[in-house]
């Protein structure tokens, strides 16, 4: 069984650190001054901690923020990892799952991010590609939407 987590103190943010980096999300630490902040808001953003409730290992991360000049009320989400230990075992979809129900809780009407290697991943989960850029590693960056019900 796994919860959804709020990350708020310091040994979650080392963990989540972590966990970001073992997943290879290019440059974790530009999220940690908003992680260390104490009373953020939406408009910070939050980072959230999928935990495995049998060991209290974090299994996955995500970080989500109000997106700048929203008119959709909508939620950018970024830094989204699971651990390679737990890899291929559904946890990505649950991650996902538990994200919109957190978007949806805040207002949110649609869920934006962007990647470099899970757009296959993202498009089963009900995102739909609206961009295309490359990345600085010269691999194509995908910009997708998922918009809520």
């Amino acid at each position: 069984m796994f919860e959804f987590i709020r990350i708020k103190d310091k040994e979650d943010i080392g963990a989540w650190m972590e966990v970001a980096r073992l997943a290879k999300i290019s440059r974790p630490e530009r999220f940690l001054h908003l992680l260390e902040r104490e009373n953020s808001t939406i408009e910070d953003g939050y980072a959230f901690a999928l935990v495995n409730q049998n060991n209290n290992e974090i299994a996955g991360t995500a970080f989500i923020q109000k997106s700048l000049n929203d008119q959709n009320h909508s939620l950018s989400v970024h830094a989204v990892a699971i651990a390679e230990t737990t890899q291929r075992q559904g946890l990505g979809r649950i991650l996902i799952q538990h994200i919109e129900q957190k978007a949806k809780e805040l207002g949110a009407s649609q869920i934006r991010l962007f990647t470099t290697g899970a757009a296959d991943f993202y498009t089963k989960c009900g995102f739909t590609t609206y961009g295309q850029m490359p990345s600085e590693k010269n691999k194509p960056r995908f910009f997708q939407y998922k918009n809520l019900n």
